[in-house]
């Protein structure tokens, strides 16, 4: 973890909707998994709520990009490696409700990555194949179950399973968490990768 970076992403001057560490985590893996390879110039703004940053000198700005930069390069490596997505620090709470608390890590990431997948949705509706949304949305719910407690209960609904509550898709999500960061980079890098041959 880079605690500099972290620190200075919650410090008070920073604008309003600056992303907190495990919400730049989220929306980096979203980044890192897009159909388009996204370019620093579009995504670092968006980190900042495309406000200015308020660095202190052009030393702490330097310092703070080269932090976000190796944050995705981190995930970029994990993803090529196929290696678990989230540090350890993010792993789920094992009362299954605080997950859900407003200082969760995997409730923070979860909003991260679903705002980073929503900024780049046009790109997949683009590119994914209509015939497998079904199994991109399956990833989708379980990445982004925790980001709220609305979110969770639209995805129980959606299942249409009788019994399906919010805890036991939530165990369902912790166990598959892993499995399906990993089939949604599968899907995104796949077709960048077609596109680029």
């Amino acid at each position: 973890m880079n605690r500099t970076l972290a620190e200075f992403l919650v410090a008070d001057n920073r604008p309003e909707g600056t992303k907190n560490y495990p919400q730049v985590n989220g929306f980096l893996f979203a980044v890192a998994c897009s159909p388009e390879k996204i370019t620093e110039d579009l995504w670092m703004p968006m980190i900042f709520n495309d406000q200015p940053a308020k660095y202190d000198n052009d030393q702490q700005q330097k310092e703070i990009e080269q932090g976000l930069r190796e944050e995705l390069n981190l995930l970029e490596v994990k993803l090529e490696n196929q290696e678990d997505i989230l540090a350890h620090w993010f792993q789920a709470a094992d009362i299954i409700q605080e997950n859900f608390d407003e200082d969760s890590a995997i409730a923070h990431w979860g909003r991260g990555f679903l705002q980073g997948h929503d900024w780049l949705s046009a790109l997949w509706d683009v590119y994914f194949p209509k015939q497998q949304m079904l199994e991109l949305n399956a990833c989708m719910d379980v990445l982004s179950f925790f980001a709220d407690k609305k979110t969770a209960v639209k995805i129980c609904e959606a299942q249409e399973i009788e019994g399906l509550d919010i805890e036991v898709f939530a165990e369902s999500a912790i166990a598959n968490f892993e499995s399906a960061a990993k089939t949604y980079a599968f899907y995104g890098l796949g077709i960048r990768a077609a596109l680029s041959s």
